[in-house]
């Protein structure tokens, strides 16, 4: 019994060793390849998303490049900014952006024009012109240069607004300035859509004053826009080196493995990447919870204990029958030698096994065969010897008698001449 115990619990521990070790390293194995695919995945699809906010960005602003150098436009501004009452008028130039200008930009909700000192002069809503931009302190007039300017909340418009602008300059003058005005519902579709972020994961922008300016998938518009500030590991990480996030136009950066572990804006524990948007300053940050992120690993967990189990028990089952084809025939051989010792030399052995235990058996058979030949031998030997011995012995008492009666007739008959000597002794 104790080798039987023995052999069970040696072979049990082997394989419970094993299969700790194995699935351990598979566990870990697998854990470690997923957080660097959903890592990645997060990456690749974070810059496309944001490559395809910066083309739509750089589009539009092309598109108002273009209509600062519209003939028609220049010629317009140019009238309304030296008084020529004989030329073009603000009508007339409503008309032109009404009909030509409004119809062609993407996501935009009105086109408008400003003399050089930011008064809207003509605007494809009506109610806006004689607005001077200049008393709306979110908004940066820029004449020196086409800009795209921060997603900001329009005073006047009392809405989240996103404008577009570019100097308008007639033969080295500058006349005005023509400019779009975005819904960001335009930019938001090419971040909310869902396709590659699962149950949880979402896409979103913060700019350098870390607050969200894009739809968040757990608030409403009202509380995260432009109110919900993101401090956050991965933000932070964002514009601490921007440079390193910026790429030149057309390149395609390496993706690294950098896993993100960390609190979001919510308090929840997220994994997330981010792609840092040079022409807007923004950075784009792609986060998934982190639950959702394990639960595949937690499947494989659940399946590698589970497929442990059927190996624990597979185990057990073959270890007592290990155990049992090795002690049954052991614990047999250990009786029969008792046997033989007790000497009983008839004792055999049935092992049917044809291993090494079965060998040993043949051989123990074999020599108690050998033994009991042995032993017949010998007792026939002493049989033999045993009737010589009493042969020699009862020859040996006839000639001790013979020898016995001589000599007491030998007494006798001297007694009796001395007998004889002292009658007939004659008397002195």
């Amino acid at each position: 019994m104790k080798l039987r115990r023995l052999l069970i619990s040696g072979f049990l521990s082997i394989a419970l060793m094993s299969v700790a070790l194995i699935g351990s390293l598979g566990f870990i194995s697998a854990k470690d390849s997923l957080q660097k695919a959903v890592i990645l995945n997060l990456q690749m699809v974070g810059r496309s998303r944001a490559k395809h906010l910066e083309t739509f960005l750089e589009a539009l602003e092309g598109r108002m490049i273009d209509f600062s150098t519209d003939g028609k436009i220049m010629d317009c501004l140019h009238d309304l900014k030296h008084g020529n009452t004989g030329g073009c008028t603000a009508d007339t130039l409503t008309d032109h952006l009404v009909d030509n200008k409004l119809p062609v930009l993407e996501g935009a909700f009105e086109v408008f024009a400003m003399d050089i000192n930011g008064q809207v002069t003509t605007s494809t809503i009506e109610e806006n012109i004689g607005f001077n931009v200049l008393d709306d302190p979110n908004f940066v007039f820029e004449k020196e240069k086409s800009y795209i300017g921060d997603l900001y909340f329009s005073e006047s418009l009392q809405q989240n607004i996103l404008t577009i602008s570019a100097p308008v300059i007639m033969e080295g003058e500058l006349v005005g300035v023509i400019a779009t005005n975005i819904k960001p519902e335009s930019i938001y579709t090419i971040l909310i859509d869902r396709v590659g972020s699962g149950e949880s994961g979402e896409f979103y922008l913060v700019n350098e004053d870390l607050l969200m300016i894009s739809p968040s998938r757990f608030q409403s518009d009202e509380d995260a826009i432009l109110k919900q500030v993101v401090d956050t590991e991965n933000s932070r990480a964002c514009f601490q080196d921007p440079e390193k996030h910026a790429l030149p136009s057309g390149e395609v950066a390496e993706h690294t493995e950098e896993i993100f572990i960390f609190p979001d804006y919510r308090g929840v524990s997220v994994a997330g990447a981010h792609e840092y948007i040079s022409t807007m300053h923004w950075c784009l940050l792609a986060e998934i919870d982190e639950i959702e992120m394990f639960a595949p690993v937690s499947k494989l967990r659940n399946q590698i204990l589970a497929i442990a189990g059927v190996i624990i028990i597979l185990a057990i089952v073959f270890a007592f029958y290990l155990a049992r084809s090795v002690s049954g025939p052991i614990m047999k051989l250990r009786n029969a030698a008792i046997k033989f010792g007790e000497g009983k030399l008839d004792t055999k052995i049935k092992i049917g096994s044809k291993n090494e235990i079965g060998d040993l058996a043949k051989s123990f058979n074999k020599m108690t065969t050998k033994l009991q030949g042995y032993h017949a031998d010998l007792e026939d030997k002493v049989k033999k010897r045993t009737a010589e011995l009493e042969k020699e012995r009862d020859e040996a008492e006839k000639f001790s008698d013979f020898a016995t009666d001589r000599e007491l007739k030998m007494v006798e008959l001297k007694k009796r001449i001395r007998e004889l000597e002292k009658k007939y002794k004659p008397n002195k």
